[in-house]
């Protein structure tokens, strides 16, 4: 799997350089918006005396946000209705956890998209998508505190993650746009992670030592976590 998608960003990014004959034919353009995302986690153990177990949720939504830039480009194929797109994003993610607690993950991602035009209006995109993990952490809930003055203030906490190890994902994009005659457009994305690479190490490597080298180990616990992600957003075309 992770061969062929590999090999099919090369040959999406391969097509858009061999089509780039010309600067002029370059069409860039900036966005932003909001993130609603959640994480699909798992886990699977092999338990002494007991045997293979597995366990797997989805976390609550988390609100955030994206901001980038794309260049766009004609691929000159199903009647010049076809293009390729390039993008690069910072997009904040994450999951609603447990005891109002959010959990707020910080990539920098590169969408490889080819975009198809269905009105002059209307287009459609799908491709590959690769993230690099910039950073992350947790938001313990608010509580409410009383002043002086009886009015209320809310305190939170907030805990940053220490990461032994890079974490990618590459993920699977596909959205819609709607482009207005000004050169302003809307658009909606939804995005199916395959995985975050790294996971169990960090996983593991935050626990005590003594449980990271005795049972977790004996038990060859694998932790998995993907991303889910609907996008909302708004940009501008040059």
């Amino acid at each position: 799997m992770r061969k062929l998608i590999i090999t099919t960003a090369v040959a999406i990014l391969a097509t858009f350089t061999a089509n780039a004959q010309k600067l002029e034919n370059i069409k860039f353009s900036v966005n932003a918006g909001m993130n609603i995302s959640s994480i699909k986690a798992s886990a699977d153990a092999t338990i002494p005396n007991v045997g293979d177990a597995h366990a797997g949720f989805t976390t609550e939504n988390k609100i955030g946000y994206f901001i980038g830039g794309t260049a766009q480009l004609p691929l000159n194929l199903l009647n010049n209705k076809l293009y390729g797109e390039v993008g690069l994003n910072y997009s904040n993610v994450g999951a609603t956890l447990l005891m109002d607690s959010k959990l707020n993950l910080n990539f920098l991602t590169l969408p490889i998209l080819a975009k198809y035009e269905i009105t002059s209006n209307i287009f459609v995109k799908g491709g590959l998508s690769f993230s690099y993990l910039l950073s992350a952490n947790v938001k313990v809930g608010s509580k409410t505190m009383k002043t002086i003055s009886d009015g209320q203030r809310t305190n939170s906490m907030t805990q940053d993650a220490t990461l032994d190890n890079a974490m990618f994902e590459v993920s699977l994009p596909l959205g819609a746009e709607y482009h207005f005659s000004n050169g302003v457009f809307v658009n909606v994305n939804y995005i199916i992670g395959f995985g975050m690479s790294g996971t169990n190490e960090n996983v593991l490597n935050s626990l005590p030592a003594e449980y990271r080298n005795n049972e977790l180990e004996r038990a060859n616990l694998k932790i998995g976590l993907a991303n889910k992600i609907l996008q909302l957003g708004v940009g501008y075309k040059f």
